[in-house]
């Protein structure tokens, strides 16, 4: 009996695995410019967070394998980050929200069943109190949940509803409709208050618009991909001006789609096309690139949405090769 104990205890620890990550260093510019833009590390499962977990004695004996019960992302569209530093993930292919706790080691999903069961989230955000907004491709509605992940209510009517922002200082939603050339604001209830926008080629005016954001000075940005650039507004809709245009030099886009704003107002836009994202400064010129097209650590796929945290983390949805990535800005007073 003690050499069968012994046996076993062998094998428990012959399994454990470490999960301790080499650290890679890559960096826009590259040397030796002054580094803007460091590469930290890619999320593209549960076991991310939780860590990768070893056979135990019960797993040897009954031949189970726990990493089969881990949740991949299939095909990220956004990503979005609360009050607590959890990372918030709309995934087309694995339907829910998946949570990732990092600080915890923990995961969790919500969205996944009941009246609150997603079927293709595009855009998802939190307001200041972790309540979790997510707009809805196949339902057309906006869904909305608390921080807990409980469903609270659904609105709208839309054709295709896209991104949604949280306007945290006059405490509304902007939700753009794509089909509808549109940008739509709600309050947090989920009552319509106006559109804004149609279909055209003039300030104030979108064709197929996707992803926006919101400063904290309650200005608006919203990409106009159709039209190859990204439009900016004040908070009572009076256009301040925009940038980009169709083409392959720099500070112009071929597929603009997510869009970010940190607290310095540098502006983060995604490039489908590309594979990269272009950062420009709150006067709208052009600083630089970062990423390319690849599978390798810090490069990107039909990359999607974007978020920057306060601590100057970006998170990026890399959809063709999900999983989302993570960078951190290395300005002063981050």
């Amino acid at each position: 009996m003690k050499k069968i104990i012994l046996i076993l205890f062998l094998i428990s620890c012959g399994t454990s695995t470490n999960n301790k990550k080499e650290e890679v260093n890559i960096f826009w510019p590259p040397p030796p410019d002054q580094p803007k833009i460091k590469f930290l590390e890619i999320i593209n499962s549960s076991r991310d967070v939780e860590g990768k977990k070893g056979k135990s004695v019960k797993d040897v004996l009954l031949g189970t394998d726990p990493e089969k019960n881990a949740i991949y992302l299939g095909r990220p569209m956004d990503v979005a980050v609360n009050s607590k530093g959890e990372i918030l993930v709309v995934d087309a292919k694995v339907k829910g929200i998946h949570i990732y706790d990092k600080k915890n080691k923990k995961f969790k999903m919500y969205g996944i069943s009941g009246m609150g069961s997603l079927g293709w989230p595009n855009s998802i955000d939190v307001d200041e109190d972790d309540n979790i907004y997510v707009s809805d491709h196949s339902k057309k509605k906006v869904f909305k949940y608390d921080p807990s992940g409980k469903f609270l209510l659904s609105f709208g009517d839309f054709e295709n509803p896209v991104g949604v922002c949280v306007d945290n200082k006059n405490k509304r939603l902007f939700v753009v409709d794509s089909k509808k050339h549109n940008l739509n604001l709600f309050d947090f209830n989920g009552k319509f208050i106006k559109t804004i926008g149609e279909r055209g080629i003039e300030e104030g005016q979108f064709n197929f618009p996707t992803f926006c954001d919101v400063d904290e000075k309650g200005n608006i940005y919203v990409v106009d991909t159709g039209n190859a650039r990204v439009q900016i507004m004040d908070e009572n809709f009076e256009v301040l001006g925009s940038f980009g245009s169709m083409g392959v030099h720099i500070g112009q886009f071929t597929r603009p789609k997510g869009i970010a704003v940190d607290k310095f107002g540098i502006i983060y836009v995604v490039d489908g096309a590309f594979s990269n994202v272009q950062m420009f400064n709150s006067e709208l010129q052009f600083l630089m690139p970062f990423c390319e097209a690849g599978r390798d650590e810090g490069k990107l796929n039909l990359p999607v949405g974007i978020e920057v945290d306060k601590e100057g983390n970006i998170y990026i949805a890399d959809f063709g090769n999900g999983r989302i990535q993570i960078f951190k800005a290395l300005y002063e007073g981050y």
